[in-house]
């Protein structure tokens, strides 16, 4: 997988709540709240070093979320 199409995956936030809750024993208000959707940006960037036909190559990639590119020689 590429820095980029690693970056260009979903985004998952926990942010201290519960990921694992015991069936029917929450109102459906509850489970309807945490169902929504956020928009969410991480402004991520990644680097990674390989070869390619024997040569030494630099990939890059950028969350397209944000603004910005990534930009090399």
């Amino acid at each position: 997988m590429t820095p980029q199409h690693a970056i260009n995956l979903p985004i998952l936030g926990l942010m201290n709540v519960p990921s694992l809750l015991e069936e029917q024993r929450f109102p459906a208000a509850t489970m309807d709240a945490l169902r929504a959707q956020v928009s969410q940006t991480s402004g991520l960037k990644a680097s990674m070093r390989g070869t390619a036909n024997g040569q030494p190559v630099l990939l890059g990639g950028t969350d397209p979320r944000r603004q910005g590119v990534v930009m090399g020689d």
